[in-house]
């Protein structure tokens, strides 16, 4: 195995209430994002991923508080370093793809703008090797006519090809570490697996470890060299992807699994009733009062 390019151990995140106390809503979740691989993390909304993956690279919210833990890059502990150096990591050795290219592109700008503004800030570059970086970056992205496309505005591209250009500017740098927030969500079918496709092949090729947030685990089974599960703040179950799609130990992810509908099964559909709390739960399962297996000892203090 290689040596991971950015290592999680034990992040415990919290909320700042009114009343001057913290909720726990991340807790004591560790995880390696090894290069060239796909570390996918599941789980409905509220259950704590892009809250995980955004304080692991030293972002915080406003109320965000990082309670514990470390998330080392090249030695360098992500959770204890000053907005000011992080700014000089995120772009160029972190980057990040937002769930709605639409929103993480300004409408103001064209496109080549937005692309030459981490070249030139990170790599320095300028004029002609500014532009065939450019170019290069949204062939490689699958843009048509890509020397035109640097001069058009994002509202001119479909989405699929908004979504090609976030990936763009996010890998422009070679990053070593990329996080997708539930990229592909707002796309049709066709247009997500051709986005997930494209990822699969760069993140093989240019070696950059990923970390892959999304509530589909049918997507992330397929796309995932590795797959955590991640309910009430806490990983549940973390293994080979295969393994997890296949023969799910924890019985949320059974229940995730149930609730993903298949042409091929021929079953019905099974939603999970309730939903998660709204913070971590220290003193039993935090799953036992949605759980069909519930039995005394999941609901007795541990």
């Amino acid at each position: 195995m290689s040596q991971a390019a950015l290592h999680i151990r034990d992040l415990t995140v919290g909320y700042a209430r009114p009343d001057g106390d913290v909720n726990e809503v991340v807790w004591n979740v560790s995880l390696a994002l090894e290069p060239g691989t796909i570390t996918g993390l599941a789980g409905e909304s509220g259950c704590g991923k892009s809250t995980t993956a955004l304080a692991a690279i030293g972002y915080r919210s406003p109320g965000t508080r990082i309670l514990g833990g470390t998330s080392l890059l090249d030695g360098v502990d992500l959770l204890k370093v000053d907005t000011r150096r992080l700014r000089t990591i995120w772009g160029r050795h972190v980057s990040y793809v937002a769930q709605s290219a639409t929103t993480a592109l300004n409408p103001a700008i064209p496109v080549g703008r937005q692309l030459a503004q981490p070249l030139a800030v990170h790599m320095g570059l300028r004029g002609a090797a500014l532009r065939r970086r450019q170019v290069t970056l949204l062939e490689e992205m699958g843009l048509p006519d890509p020397e035109a496309a640097l001069s058009r505005y994002p509202f001119q591209f479909s989405g699929g090809q908004q979504q090609r250009i976030a990936i763009a500017i996010a890998l422009s740098c070679t990053p070593r570490v990329l996080l997708l927030d539930e990229p592909t969500t707002g796309l049709d079918v066709t247009t997500q697996a051709r986005i997930s496709t494209l990822l699969r092949s760069l993140v093989s090729e240019w070696g950059v470890a990923t970390l892959y947030v999304s509530h589909d685990l049918a997507l992330l089974g397929t796309i995932a060299d590795r797959l955590a599960v991640m309910y009430a703040g806490e990983v549940i179950e973390e293994a080979a992807a295969i393994a997890v799609a296949s023969r799910p130990r924890h019985p949320y992810t059974q229940a995730l699994i149930a609730a993903v509908p298949s042409a091929h099964l021929g079953r019905a559909v099974a939603g999970i009733p309730g939903r998660p709390p709204a913070k971590v739960v220290r003193d039993s399962c935090s799953f036992a009062p949605r759980c069909p297996h519930v039995v005394d000892a999941c609901t007795v203090d541990h």
